[in-house]
C-alpha cells in the first residue's frame, strides 16, 4: 500500500522520497509480477507529469485519488497517437 506516493512530495501527499525510489519500487514489482510492474510504471508516469503541471486545480483534484489508487491515470505512449478522450462512466 502507498506504493504511488513513493516520490511524491509531502505538500502534495506523497511520503517525499526520491525518483530513484520509485525506480527501486519498479524493480522489485517486475521481479514478482510484471503486469503490476507495468501498471506501476503508468500510473506514477501520469502522476509524475501531474505533479509537475502548471494547473494546480487538476493536480488538486485527481492527485489524492490517483495517490490512493482509488482512480487510474495514464498518458499515451507515443507521441504521434490520437488524442485521448474522456468517457464518463458512471
Amino acid at each position: 500500500a502507498g506504493l504511488f506516493r513513493r516520490g511524491v512530495p509531502t505538500q502534495l501527499g506523497g511520503d517525499g522520497g526520491s525518483i530513484a525510489d520509485v525506480t527501486a519500487t519498479a524493480r522489485e514489482l517486475q521481479r514478482d509480477d510484471q503486469a503490476a510492474a507495468w501498471i506501476f510504471r503508468v500510473q506514477r508516469h501520469a502522476i509524475e507529469l501531474l505533479v509537475h503541471a502548471e494547473n494546480a486545480g487538476l493536480r488538486e483534484f485527481l492527485l489524492p485519488q490517483w495517490l490512493q489508487g482509488e482512480r487510474a491515470g495514464t498518458v499515451p505512449l507515443d507521441a504521434n497517437s490520437h488524442p485521448l478522450l474522456a468517457t464518463p462512466v458512471g
